[in-house]
C-alpha cells in the first residue's frame, strides 16, 4: 500500500519554481492568487491528484507511446546503429540497446543537469538540438559495451590501457580481433 503525502507537505518535494523574472505575467497572476488563497491552492492540488488517479492508465500509456515515438525518431536521425561496432537498434529490448553519447557538453546540457540532476530526458534534448543543428555533430549512438569503453577511455586513459593489456596477456582478448575490429 502506497503512502500518500498530504497536499500541503508535498509542495517542497515538487519541481523547483522558476524565478519570477523567468515566468510569464499569467504565471505570476496565478502564483499571487494561490499565495493569497492557500485553500484554493490545496483544492487545486487535490483536484490534480484525483484526476491523475482516475486517469492513471491512460496517462501511462500516452507517456509510453510518446517515449517510443521519440526513440524511433532519434534512431532514424542517428542512423539506428552503434557507431563503433554497428549493432543495430532493437525495438524489442527494454531499455533500448543503444545509448546516446555526448561528444561534448554545452551550456544547455549543463543547465539541464543542474536543474534536473539527471540525463533522463536525453532523447528530448537531442530532438530539441536537432531542430536547428545536425545531431551527429554533438551526439553518437553507441551500444552499452562501446559506451562503457568510450567513457572509460575518457575518464582514465592509463587505467584503460592497463586493463586492455591485462586482457591480451591472459589471452582473453585476441590482438588479431582488435585489428579486424578497427578495419
Amino acid at each position: 500500500m502506497s503512502k500518500h503525502i498530504p497536499v500541503k507537505n508535498r509542495m517542497s518535494l515538487g519541481p523547483r519554481k522558476k524565478p519570477t523574472n523567468e515566468v510569464t505575467s499569467g504565471t505570476l497572476k496565478i502564483r499571487k492568487k494561490f499565495e493569497e488563497n492557500p485553500e484554493l491552492h490545496e483544492k487545486y492540488l487535490k483536484g490534480l491528484q484525483v484526476y491523475y488517479q482516475k486517469n492513471k492508465p491512460q496517462l501511462s500509456n500516452k507517456k509510453a507511446a510518446t517515449r517510443k515515438r521519440r526513440i524511433l525518431e532519434l534512431m532514424n536521425m542517428l542512423d539506428g546503429k552503434c557507431d563503433s561496432c554497428g549493432e543495430p537498434y532493437d525495438p524489442n529490448v527494454q531499455p533500448t540497446n543503444l545509448q546516446i553519447h555526448h561528444l561534448y557538453y554545452d551550456e544547455i546540457d549543463l543547465q539541464y543537469l543542474k536543474r534536473y540532476r539527471t540525463h533522463g530526458e536525453t532523447f528530448r534534448g537531442v530532438l530539441r538540438f536537432a531542430k536547428n543543428n545536425d545531431p551527429k555533430s554533438k551526439y553518437r549512438l553507441l551500444c552499452k559495451e562501446c559506451h562503457m569503453m568510450e567513457t572509460a577511455i575518457k575518464q582514465d586513459t592509463h587505467k584503460f590501457w592497463h586493463c586492455l593489456s591485462w586482457l591480451i596477456e591472459r589471452k582473453i582478448l585476441d590482438v588479431n580481433a582488435i585489428d579486424t575490429y578497427r578495419k
